[in-house]
């Protein structure tokens, strides 16, 4: 037996729950399980109405809500989705069942989530009509839920003056080789080490250079500062900058490289065989530096290949050169780079955040336009003694404001911006105690919790119960998932293989971090991660719950311990 008290922090993001239900219904229907029922067209229905939602709250969860109708309105929506929730494992736990595999006990998560309802939880739970009608009642629930949905949106826009911001919705981010500024500190020691072992390179297959990092961490700064080297001049016969963001389209990026290389040729109608063929033909006889900016990894690539297997494809045509070509991808997650090291010689390099020295230079030449402005304040003289002073009393303040910053180079930079030509102290105070600031470094990095998949974006979000420097336990964690209904059954795997291999997933994009003291290791959340889990699984209700649980029985009590603060 264990018990585990828990504040139910993941109460309040629901969009990963809803993308779960539509993956599951959707498998059902692809499947065929219910074909031609009316079962199969309740989950159609489902399938319709909930990305609607997904839609709304996608935006909504950005933001603490605290006007009552918009909390009552938040509780409606979140009530339909765990209902749909429960009728959709339901099916799975009958299914299950009948195909004579392992019996998989029956979740209930809205028991689990006793906060989204006061009263009657858990006999609805337990009891109740026939799945199919459970099905029918679910879909008039989520209809209530979209109009409450939009309802909610429209009562946010119309408050948005007063104190919510509504964010446009983001096209995908798009950069270049050409850097916005000469902006290269901090990261000149790995710039330089790069450019010299290129230099000293000598022919032969191409040499893959990874430059791995959270967000902000100044990855693409660094490849622009390689890329645009002069003493990479007239190294490489040609440079190519690619970036590939959120969608590895192998085509797509074929095609690119080789308007690079060959203007005439017409990729218009050309097969990607057609392509390969002539990328490697020009690629033979050259010497390239080829950037692969923003490599996020995906499930599969082009709809047919394995991640792997992808990148293999890719990279045929480039394989088969041996002028000494190198190739540098940045990425945020560690399955990109271990992924690459199966594909030939490798050379990573990992970034991490500015120590204060860098990061004062940073702010300094953001805010006053010179990297060396308080290096000699004697030779400021025509500056009066008053203002001298000023400038000497903000190198203290500049460097809390570079450590509340986590030394994240864009967050500085953009802090820095904001301060531009501002000498008065209270100011720089002011701005030291502004708690956007958090907000800037969050903004940072939760496009990589976007990225996760459905089923981790939970488990992450759950870890926001255990403070900074915890060290996490993988196996008692995963028992907590489990009994939170987060780890999906997989057909013929133990619960806690699937929740270990979840695990494992978080540690290889980078949201949890092995630590090693000697013969043992230990796992851990950096601190910007931590901010990051807490930021996504925040909510309106102040409650625990403890769970007993016993998994090699299978059962699952829940006892209630709670304050409600909405």
């Amino acid at each position: 037996m264990a018990e585990i008290s828990a504040a139910t922090a993941v109460g309040w993001v629901v969009s990963p729950v809803i993308k779960m239900v539509i993956e599951k219904t959707t498998s059902f229907i692809e499947k065929k399980y219910f074909e031609k029922s009316s079962i199969e067209d309740g989950m159609k229905k489902m399938n319709t109405t909930l990305p609607e939602i997904l839609s709304t709250m996608a935006i909504v969860e950005q933001h603490r809500i605290v006007d009552p109708n918009q909390v009552l309105l938040v509780r409606q929506i979140k009530d339909a989705v765990y209902d749909a929730e429960d009728c959709i494992s339901d099916f799975d736990y009958e299914l299950t069942k009948k195909k004579n595999e392992k019996l998989i006990p029956k979740k209930k998560s809205r028991v689990r989530r006793i906060a989204a309802s006061c009263s009657g939880v858990i006999q609805q739970a337990i009891g109740g009509n026939s799945n199919l009608e459970k099905l029918r009642q679910v879909n008039k629930s989520l209809d209530q839920a979209n109009r409450s949905a939009e309802k909610l949106l429209q009562l946010m826009e119309a408050n948005k003056s007063d104190n919510i911001q509504l964010p446009e919705r983001k096209n995908k981010v798009l950069k270049s080789s050409v850097p916005s500024e000469d902006i290269f500190i901090g990261r000149k020691t790995e710039g330089e080490s790069i450019i010299q072992w290129i230099h000293e390179k000598k022919a032969g297959p191409p040499t893959i250079i990874p430059i791995a990092g959270r967000g902000g961490l100044g990855k693409t700064t660094l490849a622009q500062m390689i890329f645009n080297h002069p003493r990479l001049n007239g190294h490489f016969e040609s440079k190519l900058w690619l970036t590939v963001s959120d969608n590895f389209d192998m085509v797509e990026l074929t095609k690119q490289m080789l308007k690079y290389l060959c203007e005439n040729f017409s990729t218009k109608d050309a097969s990607f065989d057609m392509l390969q063929t002539k990328l490697q033909t020009e690629l033979a006889s050259k010497k390239i530096l080829l950037i692969l900016d923003d490599v996020w990894f995906v499930k599969d690539i082009n709809g047919k290949y394995s991640y792997e297997e992808g990148w293999k494809q890719f990279f045929a045509p480039l394989r088969n050169s041996n002028k000494g070509s190198t190739i540098i991808v940045t990425t945020r997650e560690e399955l990109v780079v271990n992924t690459l090291k199966s594909l030939g010689s490798i050379r990573p390099i990992s970034l991490d955040a500015l120590n204060d020295d860098d990061g004062w230079s940073l702010l300094k030449l953001k805010a006053f336009g010179g990297e060396n402005l308080f290096t000699n304040l004697n030779d400021l003289e025509p500056l009066d003694k008053e203002i001298v002073e000023k400038l000497k009393g903000l190198k203290p303040i500049g460097k809390k404001i570079i450590k509340k910053l986590k030394g994240l180079p864009l967050a500085i930079a953009a802090v820095g911006s904001r301060l531009t030509g501002e000498f008065d102290r209270e100011e720089w105070k002011r701005i030291l105690k502004d708690d956007s600031l958090d907000n800037d470094i969050i903004e940072v990095l939760h496009r990589s919790y976007e990225h996760l998949p459905a089923h981790l974006q939970r488990c992450f979000a759950y870890c926001s119960l255990f403070p900074k420097d915890y060290y996490l336990k993988r196996d008692r964690l995963v028992h907590m998932w489990i009994a939170q209904g987060f780890v999906l059954p997989s057909t013929g795997e133990r619960l806690e293989d699937v929740g270990k291999s979840y695990f494992s997933e978080l540690i290889a994009r980078s949201f949890i971090q092995v630590i090693k003291r000697g013969n043992k290791e230990y796992y851990v959340m950096h601190d910007l991660m931590n901010d990051l889990a807490c930021h996504v699984s925040k909510g309106n209700a102040n409650f625990y719950i403890t769970y007993v649980f016993d998994l090699t029985l299978g059962s699952l009590h829940v006892t209630l311990s709670a304050s409600f603060t909405f």
